[in-house]
């Protein structure tokens, strides 16, 4: 049966000379995986050039929900993106993004609130012309909330040490692996209550900004399972340096 919905690009693959494996993140029906045949000669409708990461696409799909591999029988962009593929620092974090998603987010069912958020990401990403420092950073704050392992305020205003494993704010410090410490915990916080638009306001020092991703990267492996990091984020740390 063939169905209609937008969907957010995240991973292709090669399937055969002319065909591709295409990991889409849909409004239906949360990570789908579906077949692109055809869709590398030169006849088909669905152009490679639509499918770059974070590409945003009205599809129309061949749907059965006890396959694992759906098919796509038409897919165009919803909207264009404009920046993205041609400016180093955006490429790198829309890279580190997929790589983040495709790690982390699994379930086969529709999530609306997580579906509007990688949205509204892209299209900031797209439009921004600066301050994209910290984007990274607040990326994978926002998506802890989804993935349902958000930060959490229970020490009050005093507590100044992040507890990983936990994964709350406290007054009681430990060993330096097990915690996130000042001046990197009051940047995580800070980085909790601001909007999309807001990260760049906060001036975070190229070290504190490396060693506060570096803790959420295991905050990630400690809370998401068969997460084992991020190999996107070492290449966005050298471009993220110019």
């Amino acid at each position: 049966m063939l169905f209609t919905t937008q969907g957010i690009l995240v991973r292709t693959t090669d399937f055969s000379e002319s065909s591709l494996i295409a990991k889409i993140y849909t409004r239906k029906w949360g990570m789908q995986s579906f077949i692109l045949k055809g869709v590398k000669s030169k006849r088909s409708s669905i152009k490679t050039a639509f499918l770059q990461p974070l590409s945003f696409l009205d599809m129309v799909v061949q749907y059965r929900g006890n396959r694992d591999l759906q098919i796509i029988r038409e897919a165009r962009p919803a909207f264009v993106i404009n920046t993205i593929p041609y400016e180093v620092q955006k490429s790198s974090i829309a890279m580190f993004a997929t790589e983040l998603i495709y790690k982390t987010v699994k379930e086969e069912e529709a999530n609306e609130a997580l579906f509007s958020f990688l949205h509204s990401f892209i299209q900031y990403l797209d439009a921004a012309s600066a301050g994209l420092g910290n984007l990274p950073l607040y990326f994978m704050v926002e998506m802890s909330r989804f993935l349902g392992f958000f930060p959490q305020e229970e020490g009050g205003e005093n507590a100044m040490y992040f507890r990983l494993e936990e994964g709350i704010f406290s007054r009681e410090g430990g060993t330096e692996d097990s915690i996130i410490a000042p001046p990197a915990s009051q940047y995580l916080r800070q980085l909790m209550d601001l909007e999309m638009e807001d990260p760049d306001i906060l001036k975070i020092p190229v070290a504190v900004r490396h060693e506060l991703m570096q803790k959420m990267i295991y905050y990630y492996r400690l809370h998401s399972d068969n997460f084992h990091g991020l190999r996107s984020y070492e290449i966005l740390r050298e471009v993220m340096r110019k």
